[in-house]
């Protein structure tokens, strides 16, 4: 997208009209360097403009468009944003089946070898799980990714307010999941011991003196 095109798009918005050409010029580059309102995409040619904001082909394609921006300035969004932040908490969009699969995705992709290769530097179970959530949250893009594709295959136009909500919702089962693999259950002490394995070489003499 150029300057021209983006000029185009922004015709009768009365918070880019005032601006001077200078003015209008940075904002041109500062939408361009953040992309896609909804991805981050910032492909050149994959990006077009609706109501003052910059989408990709997939995003606005995929009926993923803020609902209820016509005719708003960026500051009568603001204050808007504002308004309903303190009288309602945004609520996940994705019912819990859908969540639990966006975790499971997700979580999959979780460093468990970033977490063995310095477990012998944390001290106590606290310090591991601190770690372990600080690592989901480097992973927060493949929650993200996946929340955005279960948008998709609903096929409908949805409040992105309800994004971060479900990506948080999704983080959140990501992890009681991570929490629960062996190697992490086994460094918190969290492992239940039901069974044992007999091994043919020791008598059962051997067995019970290890208990």
């Amino acid at each position: 997208m150029n300057f021209e095109e983006y000029h185009n798009g922004r015709v009768g918005d009365p918070a880019f009209d005032y601006q001077n050409p200078k003015e209008q010029l940075k904002k041109y580059h500062e939408a361009m360097a953040h992309g896609c309102v909804v991805c981050g995409n910032c492909f050149p040619s994959e990006l077009e403009i609706l109501k003052g904001k910059l989408y990709c082909n997939s995003c606005s394609e995929g009926g993923l468009r803020k609902k209820g921006t016509a005719g708003k300035t960026e500051e009568d969004g603001s204050k808007s944003t504002t308004k309903n932040n303190a009288k309602t908490v945004d609520k996940p969009y994705l019912n819990l089946l859908e969540t639990a699969k966006v975790a499971k995705i997700a979580a999959s992709k979780f460093p468990l070898n970033e977490l063995l290769d310095i477990v012998d530097f944390l001290e106590g179970p606290s310090e591991i799980e601190h770690t372990v959530k600080l690592l989901n949250e480097k992973i927060k893009s493949e929650y993200k990714e996946s929340v955005i594709k279960a948008y998709r295959e609903r096929n409908s136009i949805l409040d992105l307010s309800s994004l971060e909500a479900d990506i948080k919702k999704s983080m959140e089962l990501g992890l009681r999941s991570i929490l629960k693999l062996d190697e992490i259950a086994n460094l918190l002490g969290k492992v239940d011991i039901k069974s044992r394995t007999i091994n043919n070489s020791h008598s059962w003499q051997d067995l019970k003196n290890d208990f």
